[in-house]
């Protein structure tokens, strides 16, 4: 999904997407899509739920982005890239 141009998404593409990967049943109240090129080129795709998530204060509960380069799978749960504050932030 986030190789995909913004364009080509569609908002039923983007909610159905979130449900997947947050194993929610409600659509996210918001997502950011975006493409930074400069030194570093990436894409990320964040989801804001609509609801806070059960453990939202539990600081041992694991938080982070799952991280992708060129299309291959690195690891889950990135923690370096999202401060302990967005912790509810879902991210693909």
């Amino acid at each position: 999904m986030w190789t995909r141009s913004k364009a080509d998404v569609t908002e039923e593409e983007y909610k159905e997407f979130y449900k997947h990967i947050a194993h929610d049943f409600t659509d996210p109240l918001s997502w950011s899509h975006n493409r930074v090129e400069g030194k570093q080129e990436y894409t990320s795709l964040l989801y804001i739920p609509a609801q806070a998530p059960w453990d939202m204060w539990n600081r041992d509960h694991k938080h982070g982005l799952k991280l992708y380069v060129q299309r291959v799978f690195i690891m889950d749960d990135a923690e370096q890239f999202m401060p302990n504050y967005l912790r509810f932030v879902r991210a693909a």
